[in-house]
């Protein structure tokens, strides 16, 4: 090379040595950034879910050259006690249990909530296939209303909104809200909003894909106007099951309905729509439900 210097590390001239210092660069700034925590929590997840983790999985997941995938492997078998770095991959060691953030539980948090993407669970689409069903859509049609919406939000301001119930005869019409926040329920996304045009600015909540339309309004908020939290106060109920069920069927469902030691706890805005899924409890009186009346296939 003619004494040529073509990098800075003590004048090192060949360039397979650049390239692993290079390396060793980026393994330190991904520690300083503290983002090793995520790749080796991915090694341990995919080494429990899959059985091992190879320096090619790293490398898909994080976009990594070898040498910097090769450290995470190595540096993980280092911080997780129930892993063990072996020449070509990393595996839990024998009778290893995989600790509660790598475990089968969080497995199914994390795809429940929809976090399902290899880089997160370890696991590829074609290795745990995973199919939603979705019956109702989230959002309104119109974009620009969710932003709407969702602005008055994040800004603690108010809005309108056109929206459609479902009580007898109802039209599309324009209400005067606060909104306060976003909540799911079951496969139904809703907006918890102070009714602004109600006496006592009760809180209700909107169904999102009944929003036809949005707007911002700049009027001043109603004297003595003071915005609730999002939150619900949660309250307990002692469930009484259908007593034609067997010992076998009332311990699975107990456990489905999440009852423990004898109580359910649901928020408040809950507890009619909980019952109308699983008890014996008809719509509001004033209320068209449900909307369809039988299937007919295509």
């Amino acid at each position: 090379m003619d004494g040529k210097v073509i990098y800075s590390f003590n004048h090192i001239e060949n360039g397979t040595k650049i390239e692993y210092y290079l390396n060793i660069v980026i393994i330190l700034t991904m520690i300083w950034k503290n983002s090793f925590s995520e790749t080796t929590m991915f090694v341990a997840r995919r080494a429990f879910r899959f059985g091992r983790v190879e320096r090619a999985d790293v490398r898909e997941a994080f976009d990594l050259r070898d040498a910097p995938a090769s450290g995470v492997l190595t540096l993980a078998a280092q911080q997780v006690k129930e892993l063990e770095r072996r020449p070509r991959w990393v595996a839990p060691k024998p009778w290893a249990y995989a600790p509660a953030w790598a475990n089968a539980k969080e497995l199914m948090e994390s795809i429940d909530r929809g976090r399902d993407d290899f880089k997160i669970t370890g696991l590829r689409a074609h290795e745990l296939p995973v199919h939603r069903v979705q019956w109702s859509a989230t959002a309104p049609k119109s974009t620009e209303a969710l932003n709407v919406v969702l602005q008055a939000i994040v800004h603690s301001q108010a809005c309108a909104i056109q929206y459609v119930g479902v009580k007898l005869a109802e039209t599309a019409r324009w209400r005067r809200v606060f909104p306060l926040g976003l909540e799911r329920m079951g496969d139904q996304w809703r907006v918890i909003a102070h009714d602004l045009e109600h006496a006592e600015f009760a809180v209700r909540t909107f169904v999102l894909a009944r929003i036809e339309d949005a707007a911002e309004i700049r009027d001043r908020l109603p004297k003595k106007f003071t915005p609730a939290a999002a939150s619900d106060a949660m309250l307990k109920f002692a469930p009484v099951l259908d007593g034609r069920y067997t010992q076998d069927q009332r311990r699975a469902l107990l456990h489905e309905l999440q009852v423990e030691d004898g109580v359910i706890r649901l928020p408040r805005r809950a507890e009619f729509e909980f019952l109308r899924r699983f008890g014996e409890v008809a719509a509001s009186a004033d209320a068209v439900w449900p909307p369809i009346k039988q299937l007919e296939r295509q």
